[in-house]
């Protein structure tokens, strides 16, 4: 597929003077808004939260509306750690994290929800929690996950003595919001590993929930087996993602992106570092379908492999082509955000060609994104230089035409059908394109039969299908054949309309003894 991105950008200051320096941002389907949660800087936390109504005009401030949390909460209505919406939308939870009542950052203790049928500029739209009422040694959560009947809050940093902590939250959604019955915690660093503090982002998954290391130079991954009893040690499990080979610059992540049954980190920060060698760019991949220490479990790969600056990403979404962003946030190295970079999931992870950089000479450090898979439209929830920010990034996916040449474009790309086990008998494999064109073209068609691939022992090979193009494009295709892994290569070249190709799909099958698998490809231009 042929594809670019237009950018544009909304200054939320506009609305509100303190509309700024977000963590994290929810596209909510029941509002119809996109929520930005307030963060703030290490010295002042931030209470403004955002929505943006999505039908209306982006660059129109009356499109948004701005809440001052401390309207509702006085002086602990700040510094939340983020958010998350359930999983039906219906609420969106903000934890606990920091306030500053005038004597520097403490710890905040009360934890919120906002019902999103409702106005959220109405105090009956929201609810609280003092987690105090609870009597916790350590408090401070970052980030948040509904799964399974409870909401789950990270552990992070104990403000004031701002000491890391492993007090893992969580609350019982079958319960009223304020009953302190709802609440359990769970001390993760006294009762699981002494390491199993400040984290800063969460991901679940099936039965599972994981907690993504951060902490100063941490490595170590917590999961935790709803299945289990929240409380006992058992149900918990740990990995050093540094000792797995390639696996040793994975520190700091932040964030973790799921495509099927894979979680894939987003490389951040590792704070062990001197300040401008901080930026991570190896991001990690691990199968929830195999044991969590299991080494074949895991790929890395680094995107300097993509571009030089690729380093310092925070959180991300995946769009409805099946692809995974990053969100930039700061590449100290250079001082400026780093490039975009997203992951073309149907192509295999460690392969530099499966991922593309492009520029960001606009957008301002982001922490997070909302996403919205009936437009593909992502806002990037804008942080700054110490929460000094409140400029939006607003990302659309758009149909890029190729540039007009004397010379045809040509694309390639390349991806796998996966393992296919051949021993004897017959199979057949075989590979279609098709590119959608925009403007008026002629109904017409070209085709060519593609080359019969090489006769690998103990298979019979029969010619392979037609590639169909329609328009005036044409391909050549051709197959290698290599042990137990189908590969194809394609390069195609566009004719006289090239300057009105939008998009090119690529789809591979295959079928041998009755087993029929298909993959698709992005195509990208080189």
């Amino acid at each position: 597929m042929i594809y670019g991105h237009d950018h544009d950008y909304f200054d939320a200051t506009a609305v509100h003077a303190e509309a700024k320096g977000f963590q994290l941002a929810d596209y909510c389907s029941v509002s119809r808004q996109a929520i930005f949660y307030p963060w703030g800087s290490s010295t002042e936390p931030a209470g403004v939260i955002l929505a943006y109504n999505i039908g209306q005009d982006f660059a129109d401030a009356a499109s948004y509306v701005a809440v001052d949390l401390h309207d509702f909460f006085g002086a602990s209505g700040e510094g939340f750690g983020g958010g998350c919406l359930s999983t039906d939308h219906r609420y969106a939870y903000l934890p606990a994290r920091a306030k500053n009542i005038g004597a520097g950052v403490v710890a905040n203790t009360l934890t919120v929800r906002y019902l999103t049928s409702a106005p959220i500029s109405e105090s009956s739209s929201w609810e609280s929690f003092d987690v105090a009422a609870l009597g916790l040694a350590s408090t401070g959560w970052v980030t948040a996950v509904e799964w399974k009947g409870y909401v789950y809050y990270t552990p992070t940093r104990y403000l004031g003595p701002n000491v890391p902590h492993g007090q893992f939250l969580r609350y019982d959604t079958t319960q009223a919001f304020t009953s302190a019955s709802a609440w359990s915690a769970y001390d993760l660093e006294a009762n699981v590993n002494d390491r199993a503090t400040g984290f800063q982002s969460i991901a679940a998954h099936g039965n599972y929930i994981y907690l993504i290391p951060f902490g100063v130079g941490e490595s170590l991954l917590v999961r935790y087996d709803t299945t289990g009893v929240f409380t006992s040690a058992a149900s918990y499990e740990v990995i050093d993602i540094a000792t797995l080979p390639g696996g040793e610059n994975v520190k700091g992540p932040t964030g973790g992106l799921f495509e099927g049954h894979q979680l894939v980190l987003v490389p951040w920060r590792d704070l062990s570092l001197p300040a401008g060698q901080q930026s991570m760019s190896v991001t990690a991949k691990y199968d929830t379908m195999r044991p969590l220490s299991s080494a074949a479990a895991w790929t890395f790969f680094n995107l300097t492999g993509v571009a030089l600056t690729a380093k310092g990403y925070q959180f991300g979404w995946r769009d409805i082509y099946g692809s995974l962003y990053f969100v930039p946030t700061a590449n100290f190295s250079i001082g400026t955000p780093p490039p975009f970079v997203l992951w073309r999931t149907a192509n295999p992870f460690t392969a530099a060609t499966s991922w593309r950089a492009y520029a960001n000479p606009t957008s301002p450090s982001s922490t997070g994104a909302a996403y919205d898979p009936a437009t593909d439209t992502a806002w990037l929830a804008p942080y700054g230089t110490e929460g000094n920010s409140g400029l939006i990034t607003r990302i659309r996916t758009t149909r890029q035409p190729a540039l007009k040449s004397p010379i045809s474009p040509v694309y390639h790309f390349l991806f796998s059908l996966g393992e296919l086990i051949v021993a004897s008998g017959s199979g057949s494999l075989g590979l279609t394109l098709d590119a959608h064109l925009a403007g008026r073209v002629r109904s017409e068609y070209h085709s060519r039969t593609v080359t019969r691939l090489p006769q690998p022992r103990g298979l019979r090979t029969r010619a392979l299908t037609t590639a169909t193009i329609n328009g005036q494009v044409y391909a050549k295709i051709w197959g290698v054949y290599c042990r137990t892994r189908v590969t194809y290569q394609a390069e195609v070249v566009t004719g006289r309309y090239s300057s009105l190709v939008r998009r090119l799909r690529a789809t591979a099958y295959g079928s041998v003894y009755h087993k029929t698998v298909e993959n698709q490809a992005d195509v990208g231009e080189t």
